[in-house]
């Protein structure tokens, strides 16, 4: 959702991915070994499990607690002229992503976006201390120091920990300060107080940014095409036996299947909104417990006109407090939108989705002239999300907290008898990505059908 750094090392699915109009190579005189499978959640991760599972010639039944698809996929079109996400909104890599195969089935118009054209902002309350600049190099170098401190520990910090112990001056503090809201608040949803300085920072992928002026939403519909989806219908409880999954929904409806994969955010299986009988294997728990769920929230406005310099992609602000919104993203640069996207994250985050709208667009409004000068003006339209207090996500998506290892992910994603689960939290690389989700789709549906059992890649 918020852009990557994440050094890039060249992954691959492991399988090629059946998407709307692949085909997937089955084995000679190849019989499904279940009937009827149903998939909780019309997330990526579902819909890709549906895919996959019905070009295995399985019958499949989406469902689906909202009245929409997508799940944290969400393309608003309150601007009939101007699609925005509410939600994802990059594929953060373009080299050979499975995204890409998707999109490339469509008429999405793709827009990268890059770090290298940002511009950062030095707020008044850093200008009233003598800090004019960031000192990159000297942030670098304290960033390094705690990354070698953390691989030389015998236990596992949080990122928080691992920087404090060094000893930083009143001008140098503020920036590591931003430096840490920048690089792993805004990227992972979670203060970094709360994040494993051993795996906190996932693995990229090649490529190029790239945004989907149109929405993202066109590859969420892609993904759904041919596919038997049932909405508003939120599952409350899945019982297994031995010859088939009974799924009861909030409505008291039961329906019989012979298996199922459960694809709902990390957060609603930590909160037990599904009852799992017999319960969930208790290395499962654990993992479910041990894994963090961020949060990512977003607020769009737009203007009469662009108001900023339309060369830069992204804005930065560093300022005191580091958490005020210091990161914006511009649609200038494309289609001359006269947009600005705010992104803010983790704690700040749920403070403000307690607050009236007006009262967090005028903090923004507060950021952006400090930002580009007091004459800045109000914005004329504006949109903003609430993904915790969303009752079918309760965050945005999840991060690699202190306490946690990829093992977690590795159990989080393994099949318990008929029921499989697949998700973002469940890739044990690409989490908290669109193309994570849908990968670990993928492969909960081959582990289902037997003929991918490799939960470690």
């Amino acid at each position: 959702m918020a852009l990557t750094r994440r050094a890039a090392l060249g992954l691959t699915a492991g399988v090629g991915l059946a998407g709307a109009g692949a085909i997937l190579a089955l084995p000679r005189n190849w019989r499904a070994p279940f009937a009827h499978v149903a998939i909780i959640g019309a997330g990526l991760a579902g819909l890709q499990a549906a895919q996959t599972l019905q070009q295995a010639g399985c019958q499949v039944t989406v469902i689906e607690a909202r009245e929409r698809i997508g799940g944290r996929i969400h393309t608003s079109h309150a601007w009939p002229d101007l699609p925005v996400d509410l939600g994802a909104s990059w594929v953060h890599g373009d080299a050979d992503n499975p995204l890409m195969t998707i999109a490339r089935a469509t008429t999405a118009e793709l827009h990268p976006t890059a770090y290298e054209r940002s511009q950062v902002l030095i707020g008044r309350s850093l200008r009233e201390v003598g800090i004019v600049r960031i000192d990159e190099a000297a942030v670098a170098n304290v960033r390094r120091a705690a990354e070698q401190l953390a691989e030389r520990s015998p236990r596992d910090m949080s990122i928080a920990e691992a920087v404090e112990r060094h000893k930083l001056g009143p001008e140098l503090a503020p920036q590591v300060a931003f430096d840490l809201e920048s690089n792993f608040v805004l990227e992972y949803g979670a203060p970094p107080e709360r994040i494993s300085a051993w795996y906190g920072d996932a693995k990229g992928w090649p490529g190029r940014d790239v945004l989907f002026p149109g929405g993202f939403d066109q590859l969420v519909g892609e993904l759904a095409r041919g596919l038997d989806i049932r909405l508003g219908s939120e599952v409350t409880a899945l019982q297994q036996g031995q010859t088939g999954v009974a799924v009861t929904n909030r409505q008291g409806r039961l329906e019989r299947f012979d298996a199922a994969i459960v694809a709902v955010p990390l957060a609603l299986l930590q909160a037990e909104r599904i009852a799992f009988s017999p319960s969930l294997p208790q290395a499962k728990q654990d993992a479910i417990s041990r894994l963090g769920m961020g949060l990512l929230d977003k607020l769009w406005l737009r203007f009469d006109r662009i108001h900023w310099p339309s060369g830069p992609d992204w804005f930065e602000h560093a300022a005191k407090p580091a958490h005020d919104w210091a990161q914006w993203v511009s649609l200038a640069p494309y289609r001359r939108s006269p947009v600005l996207l705010g992104l803010v994250g983790g704690d700040r985050a749920k403070t403000l989705e307690a607050m009236p709208q007006a009262a967090v667009i005028e903090s923004a409004l507060a950021a952006l002239r400090d930002m580009f000068g007091s004459r800045f003006p109000a914005p004329v339209a504006a949109q903003w999300t609430r993904w915790h207090a969303d009752p079918f996500s309760l965050g945005g998506y999840s991060f690699a907290a202190l306490g946690s290892t990829p093992a977690d992910r590795i159990a989080l994603a393994k099949r318990y008898d008929r029921i499989g689960f697949a998700g973002e939290a469940a890739h044990k690389d690409q989490w908290g990505t669109a193309h994570g989700a849908l990968l670990s789709g993928q492969s909960a549906a081959m582990e289902l059908l037997g003929l991918w059992k490799d939960k470690s890649a």
